[in-house]
């Protein structure tokens, strides 16, 4: 539940920024509000790797942030494209609509398959490991007693 409303809360300030025109008090407060509110998502999504495989967290962790990393090359990339030359209201509402239709997505995501369960391909298979005669303990009657 605080998954969702750490994305829903963002994604309803973004929309209500595309609407409010040219007030920048309302603006900045607006953002400020939803950049809080992203922090609900670090409980969820970065408690969750050691949840579902702790044997695997730190491999989870390492493909996950890489994959989280690809929108921080794209993202400005597709805003200069969108906005160089042309400043105007209208190029930012395209900007943070898709930003909305992002968050939507990710909330239908992880409703559907997020999970807090430990996952099956955790556990380790069951080895018996074979010890050689020197490594083995002494039974009780070998044992010498001084």
């Amino acid at each position: 539940m605080i998954y969702l409303s750490a994305s829903a809360v963002p994604a309803s300030c973004l929309l209500a920024v595309c609407y409010i025109g040219c007030n920048r008090g309302a603006a900045v407060a607006l953002m400020a509000i939803g950049v809080t509110c992203i922090g609900g998502m670090f409980c969820g999504f970065l408690s969750n790797h050691i949840d579902i495989a702790p044997n695997f967290a730190g491999t989870l962790v390492a493909i996950t942030n890489t994959v989280a990393t690809i929108p921080g090359i794209v993202v400005p990339i597709f805003v200069g494209v969108l906005t160089h030359g042309n400043q105007t209201i209208s190029a930012w509402r395209i900007i943070f609509f898709v930003t909305i239709a992002l968050y939507i997505i990710e909330i239908i995501v992880y409703s559907i398959f997020g999970s807090g369960e430990q996952q099956s391909w955790n556990s380790e298979p069951d080895h018996k490991i074979e010890t050689s005669p020197e490594e083995k303990p002494l039974k009780e009657e070998e044992r010498t007693h001084v």
